[in-house]
């Protein structure tokens, strides 16, 4: 039996601990903080989300992008 079978999770940018300004390009973090971001927390909402639905739902996919984020 396949229980709560999700595909993918996509996430947008992201706000999370394993961006580290020292090592990462000015460029880089120039432009990632000027962008709106998801935090940790709603990514992993969208997780429990999933985890929680009953076994007769199947979620396929699940895009995250942040409010404002540019298309």
């Amino acid at each position: 039996m396949l229980l709560n079978s999700c595909k993918c999770v996509s996430p947008g940018p992201t706000d999370t601990e394993f961006i580290n300004a020292e090592e990462a390009p000015k460029e880089f973090v120039d432009l990632f903080s000027s962008m709106p971001k998801l935090e940790a927390d709603d990514v992993a909402d969208a997780v429990l989300y999933i985890l929680s639905t009953p076994p007769h739902v199947q979620v396929q996919d699940i895009m995250l992008r942040p409010l404002g984020e540019p298309v």
